[in-house]
């Protein structure tokens, strides 16, 4: 992968790792997406149909490929409006990391249209699902304002709840809005 021994060539390993993919080694399904060299904004990885194996949490797998595109890993080329429809169809199998990250997205108006009510939708459906993230988030968004009435009560409750849960970042915001 490194071209030890060899001139590196990101074409040469793709071809070397989809050979070793297809006989069913998980490690070089994992090495492709990280070499992948998207040529069509429009075509994905996971359109690749064999690397996410059929036994693999797809949800999971949808939500680390989002991550690809928002972050614009490895040889993929970051895409807001790519990371928002994996990122939903994550969150839509129920993966509370994409469905909080989703929210974040709506929010920001990353890759969607901003609209908080999907956002606060978003984060709702991730908290419910144990996300303190998601939890945190929620708590920001009383505490702002952001598409609900203020609410200072309703966002130390949230903000509680996901210190609670583990969320330092809550723990802090919890603190300070509690002086």
């Amino acid at each position: 992968m490194n071209g030890d021994g060899v001139i590196q060539s990101n074409k040469e390993a793709i071809r070397w790792f989809q050979l070793a993919a297809r006989q069913g080694h998980p490690e070089a399904k994992n090495e492709f997406n990280k070499l992948f060299e998207n040529k069509n904004e429009n075509e994905s990885v996971y359109d690749m149909g064999w690397i996410i194996p059929e036994n693999a949490n797809r949800a999971k797998a949808e939500y680390q490929i989002a991550c690809y595109y928002y972050w614009g890993k490895g040889a993929i080329k970051k895409s807001y409006s790519q990371a928002a429809f994996w990122m939903k169809s994550s969150a839509e199998k129920g993966s509370d990391e994409a469905q909080n990250h989703l929210g974040v997205m709506y929010l920001l108006g990353l890759g969607v249209k901003q609209d908080y009510s999907k956002s606060m939708h978003w984060f709702l459906t991730s908290a419910a699902n144990g996300n303190c993230d998601a939890q945190y988030n929620i708590g920001l968004t009383y505490l702002a304002g952001l598409g609900v009435k203020k609410d200072i009560k309703t966002a130390k409750e949230w903000l509680k709840k996901a210190c609670q849960n583990g969320s330092n970042d809550a723990c802090k915001a919890y603190k300070d809005i509690s002086k």
